[in-house]
């Protein structure tokens, strides 16, 4: 039988990294989760006592008498769109190193199911929370071609200022640029 004191925090994990409102357990898909990954045997009359004692606790747990399907975590700690957004403003800074950066990305992640991580790796490819219209993007590479890459930069710098933000890969795209060394007032063609 599984050990009294570890079986709710277990349990709160296996809810937390497998199950959101698309991805549901039943019982017994709990019960095999906890013997493979935690080594915990249990009844099943045990899971639903610990899902009441962690729904007392403020998990807020869908059932299967509310649903008719099985489990899930209705709400992890961060929304999806806040993942999204913390992971994009943590790749554009400067303050920490990819290692850092790589580790508490992983603690963000850890706070969501296992599939939110896919969303999150789109947002990481961002400097910032808004995507850059096409017509931006257009207008960027259009001055590139022509030479202007005053004018180009500063379009970026116009976008950057809104708030919008461009994909690493455009970025790289305008490799004639250094970024790093670039000051609108002495940068000339």
């Amino acid at each position: 039988m599984a050990e009294k004191k570890e079986l709710p925090l277990a349990l709160a994990q296996v809810l937390t990294k497998y199950t959101d409102p698309e991805h549901i357990l039943s019982t017994s898909e709990i019960i095999s989760i906890l013997e493979s990954e935690y080594n915990l045997t249990c009844e099943r009359r045990t899971i639903y006592a610990n899902i009441d004692l962690l729904k007392q606790y403020g998990y807020q747990i869908s059932t299967w008498q509310e649903n008719g399907i099985g489990y899930y975590l209705n709400e992890h700690q961060f929304t999806e769109k806040e993942i999204k957004v913390l992971c994009s403003a943590l790749s554009g800074s400067n303050q920490l190193s990819s290692k850092e950066k790589k580790v508490l990305k992983g603690k963000l992640l850890a706070t969501q199911s296992k599939w939110a991580e896919n969303g999150v790796d789109r947002a990481d490819n961002y400097i910032g929370c808004i995507p850059v219209s096409s017509a931006v993007r257009q207008e960027i590479e259009t001055l590139m071609n022509k030479g202007q890459k005053i004018a180009a930069i500063k379009a970026v710098h116009n976008a950057a200022n809104l708030g919008l933000a461009m994909s690493k890969s455009f970025i790289d795209h305008l490799p004639e640029i250094n970024w790093k060394k670039c000051d609108l007032d002495t940068y000339t063609d």
